[in-house]
Order: C-alpha cells, then structure tokens, then sequence
C-alpha cells in the first residue's frame, strides 16, 4: 500500500511541474542573407556611399503562420522595417564612421501564449560592422517630380558631406550628362536657367573629393512645362491685300 502512495505521488508531482512549466514554443528563424551584407562575424570594414548600405535579411515563419515585418535598427535605435517575401531589404545611409550593431528582428501570425501572457512571436539576429568612411550627397531643390516653368530661373542645392576626405567640388548635371554649374564651397548652390521646352528631365549633383574620388547623388526628377503668359500670339491679316481701296 505504502508503494502504490509513493507511485500515486510521484505521478502526481511529475503532472503538476508539467503543468507549471511553460510549454516549448516555436520561433521564426533568421539570418543575414548569405554573400549579401552584412557578413556574420567579424566587423567587415567598409566605406559608405550616398546610396547606402542594403541590409538584406532571409526569415520563416514558424508552422501555419505567416510573417508580418522584419524590422531592423543600428546601434538600437530603427532605421525601418520591410514586409512581403525573403530576402527582406532595409536601406541604411551611415552618417558617421565607426562600429556599428545592426539587429533585424522578425514577427509573425502565431503568438506565445505561455507565461505571463500573449506576445507576438520574435527572432532577432546581430551582426557588427565597422564604417571606414560616410560619404553623402543629396539634391535639396528643386524638389523631386517638380513641375518647372521653360527659362525660368531657379537655384539648384545640395548637401554633402565626407568623412575620408575634404571636398573640393559639388557639380550639378542634367540628365546625368550636361553639365549645368559647379559650387566649390558650402553652401552647395547653382543657378540655373530651365531651358526652353517640354519633357522630362533628371539632375545629380557629383562630389568630388581632393584625392580626386567622385560619387554621384540620386537622380531629382522634373518636368518643363512652357513657361504661362510669356508667349505673345501672332495675328496676320490676310484681306484685304495692303494698299488696296474698299468700295
């Protein structure tokens, strides 16, 4: 009798620290895209250009679910967040060099519902990587897709900035060939005549460094349009003939 106690109590306490135990959960995973950045690791050395640096992240959600966002932050603090299908992509334009910590973090449909309450199920991944050099560059005005009047006047601006070197120039081009100014100190501003006619047209502004090394700025878009109460008509009188006599 004594025995079959001792068997009843022991099943009963195994039950009961079944019971208190949190139940095993399954995770989405995720991992930095192999032979995309960044690499796991080691801090991988590299300069930033004015595009930036493409963070390209591979998760799965776990069974039945779906993911919601892979979110991504530098140093903690959010640089943006990607949804759809692998591989997940967050651009990040370093302003600084130095090391930096960039995590991604991925959600998805199931949700843990052990311990103290629901929460949305996470997985999050780190990596370290040291920025050698941040270069930037961006076309402040005109804004993108503005509309511009035909031989109008307005300044083109820019904003730059290097840390690897000094700049010695910021060139504007149209359509990523003419050549329309060039500013050789801050602050980076050109003027420039919208030339006659209609269409669409691109500008970047160049910067190029004292070592003589250039990077380009995204493209601004704009559309001429002719230019409103400039154009006089033209009115000719065709009869009668000039210096005839009308009965």
């Amino acid at each position: 009798m004594k025995q079959l106690l001792r068997r009843i109590f022991a099943a009963g306490a195994l039950l009961g620290a079944a019971l208190v135990a949190p139940l095993a959960f399954a995770t989405p995973t995720i991992s930095f895209t192999g032979g995309a950045f960044p690499a796991t690791g080691s801090p991988v050395a590299l300069a930033s250009t004015p595009a930036g640096l493409n963070i390209s992240v591979t998760a799965a959600p776990t069974a039945g679910a779906t993911i919601t966002q892979v979110s991504v932050t530098v140093n903690g603090v959010s640089i943006g967040s990607a949804t759809g299908t692998s591989p997940f992509v967050v651009n990040w334009v370093p302003t600084t060099a130095g090391n930096f910590t960039i995590a991604a973090t991925v959600n998805d449909t199931s949700a843990i519902t052990t311990g103290a309450g629901a929460s949305t199920n996470t997985a999050t991944i780190n990596s370290i990587v040291s920025v050698t050099a941040a270069r930037a560059v961006t076309v402040v005005a005109p804004a993108n897709n503005s509309v511009l009047a035909a031989d109008s006047q307005i300044f083109l601006r820019s904003t730059a900035s290097m840390t690897d070197g000094i700049i010695s120039k910021v060139e504007f081009y149209l359509d990523g060939t003419t050549l329309i100014g060039t500013a050789d100190k801050a602050p980076y501003n050109v003027a420039y005549t919208v030339a006659a006619g209609t269409g669409a047209h691109t500008i970047i502004a160049r910067v190029t460094s004292s070592a003589g090394a250039t990077f380009d700025s995204a493209a601004v878009n704009f559309t001429e349009s002719p230019r409103v109460g400039t154009d006089v008509p033209v009115v000719t009188l065709t009869g009668p003939v000039n210096g005839a006599f009308v009965a």
